[in-house]
């Protein structure tokens, strides 16, 4: 009987780890240090590659330069080329003309007859023999020339044809050179983008580790999921808008609405009656673990800590119109964290007081971006997105496009 009742009661000591998995990631204020160390050198890295990119583009836009100058000098070369060819033109038919008048005997097909008439016309002994030698002197003096002219003109236009062949082949160049200096934009601005996307980052992880360290007295090696106040337990997780419908699914690559491209993601899209005031509402007790406002993709955005039957995890809440909440505070289910945003300001309800700008780059229209993330994380980091799991799975939503009334109701 007393091995029994040893039995039952090392069971019951067990049964709570048995039945309640705890949470294995114990992350402490050094490991949030350590991370903020890590995006200050990912900032670093893309500073320095937007400087690389900028000193590339700059090179292309010389080298354009440089053809540019090369182009010109191509097009002066053939300008005036092609004005020799057209002075040669007019010297050979001034030259021609005046020789044809002299010596008519070239319209004829023995030349040797016109030399004879020619020199057959002289008035004496002297003027014959002038006229024999200046005959001689033209046809020979004609031939040369018209040959010497015919040879320039193949030479010129041999030159026109090469530089014609090298201005193509400097344009051909040219436009290769702009196509780099586009795609080298488009890696500009990528960059650019990764630069305030974790300048962004480095913002809210310097707020979070500020919160653990200067409000909740947190000592470095301490976990963050104990320290300070504790979290409420829960059992369970809540839709966070009491109406609404799923218009964009948990994805690994998903088609984005705005860049057209295939894109992770991690959450699931809730949306609503443009003239409603949405309410958001916590999914599950929990602590209000950083507010952040990015002036990229994702706008306003609030992370909750909760331990749901054991479990520690974050649910992150985007595309926010206004924020109800602190840094710190403790919430339940039936908290509103906020209002819903995503869109511009004149699809609001009129008379609404806007105290956060609810636009983003990434978002089309009036909607909560729901994240769930198993552990315990405070900002948009590559390891919480690393644990992000299908809201579905914790949380019951009815199909896409099917309206949903009340948080609890299942479907």
């Amino acid at each position: 009987m007393k091995k029994i009742l040893k039995f039952l009661l090392i069971f019951a000591l067990f049964l709570p780890l048995v039945i309640i998995p705890m949470d294995t990631q114990a992350k402490t204020v050094r490991d949030l240090v350590n991370e903020l160390n890590q995006l200050e050198q990912e900032y670093r890295d893309a500073k320095n590659k937007v400087k690389l990119t900028e000193q590339e583009i700059n090179s292309a836009y010389n080298q354009i330069g440089s053809i540019s100058n090369e182009i010109d000098r191509a097009h002066k070369d053939i300008v005036n080329t092609e004005q020799e060819i057209k002075e040669l033109d007019e010297l050979i038919v001034s030259k021609d003309a005046e020789i044809k008048e002299i010596m008519n005997f070239l319209q004829l097909s023995n030349g040797e007859s016109a030399y004879l008439e020619y020199a057959f016309g002289a008035k004496d002994f002297t003027d014959f023999i002038y006229r024999v030698a200046i005959s001689e002197q033209l046809a020979n003096y004609n031939n040369n020339l018209i040959e010497e002219f015919n040879s320039l003109i193949i030479q010129n236009n041999t030159k026109i044809k090469e530089l014609e062949s090298k201005t193509i082949a400097l344009n051909k160049k040219q436009e290769s050179l702009e196509g780099q200096i586009v795609k080298l934009g488009d890696v500009l601005d990528e960059y650019q983008e990764v630069g305030l996307t974790v300048e962004d980052e480095i913002k809210a992880q310097k707020q979070l580790v500020s919160h653990y360290r200067d409000n909740l007295k947190c000592e470095l090696d301490e976990p963050i999921a104990t320290c300070g106040r504790r979290l409420p337990p829960g059992t369970a997780f809540y839709r966070p808008v009491t109406m609404g419908t799923v218009t964009s699914e948990y994805s690994a690559s998903r088609i984005h609405p705005v860049t057209g491209l295939p894109r992770p993601h991690y959450g699931i899209d809730i949306g609503a009656h443009l003239s409603a005031n949405v309410p958001i509402y916590a999914a599950a007790p929990g602590r209000v673990e950083n507010i952040i406002h990015r002036t990229g993709c994702g706008g306003t955005m609030i992370f909750l800590n909760h331990i749901i039957n054991g479990r520690n995890y974050t649910t992150v809440y985007m595309h926010l119109y206004r924020v109800n909440v602190s840094m710190g505070d403790i919430v339940t289910h039936n908290t509103q964290i906020g209002v819903m945003g995503g869109t511009n300001n004149r699809n609001y309800p009129s008379g609404h007081v806007r105290n956060l700008t609810p636009w983003d780059g990434c978002s089309t229209g009036l909607h909560l971006h729901f994240e769930i993330a198993t552990g315990h994380f405070g900002n948009l980091g590559s390891s919480q997105r690393a644990n992000t799991v299908n809201p579905r799975n914790l949380v019951n939503f009815p199909s896409a496009w099917s309206w949903f009334n009340g948080r609890n109701i299942r479907y």
